[in-house]
């Protein structure tokens, strides 16, 4: 039997977020760089120390938030036929899951909870999917799984 994609969601809000973190955080090095550079020969006080501090301190701070907003990128759910595959913010590698091994799911506001017959639980947190009109989809085909379990059971 062959495997058919039925539904796919995906999120790019934190792609962007991390964009405008790596340009933030780039053009504030060049600040620094630019600070040092162009005061090479003037008398350096307390205030150009603090502002030099400041600008460092920010340029590193965004890269941090690129580098954290990178492992957030390019959220997705995939549902097939017999499986359903998904990448999340809080796992950066692809997860599967077979369609034929959930006894149950629980659909909650951001969380959707999936138990299998080994005893395993998915948590699918779908926070970053904030149109309404996704996340209705993401809840409806969860729902649909389920009535569908149900009727072939």
């Amino acid at each position: 039997m062959e495997d058919v994609l039925l539904d796919e969601v995906k999120s790019n809000k934190a792609d962007n977020f991390a964009k405008i973190s790596l340009i933030a955080g780039l053009l504030l090095f060049i600040c620094f760089l630019a600070k040092i550079i162009l005061n090479l020969h003037s008398e350096k006080g307390i205030g150009f120390i603090f502002d030099c501090l400041l600008l460092l301190f920010s340029s590193i701070s965004s890269f941090t938030s690129f580098k954290r907003l990178s492992k957030r990128k390019s959220q997705y759910i995939k549902w097939w036929s017999h499986k359903i595959f998904y990448k999340l913010f809080d796992n950066n590698i692809p997860k599967e899951i077979n369609v034929s091994d959930i006894t149950s799911i629980s659909v909650g506001m951001d969380l959707i909870e999936i138990y299998t017959f080994s005893n395993i639980t998915y948590n699918l947190n779908i926070i970053d999917f904030t149109d309404y009109n996704v996340r209705a989809r993401i809840k409806e085909n969860f729902e649909n799984l389920v009535l569908n379990k149900q009727t072939t059971s």
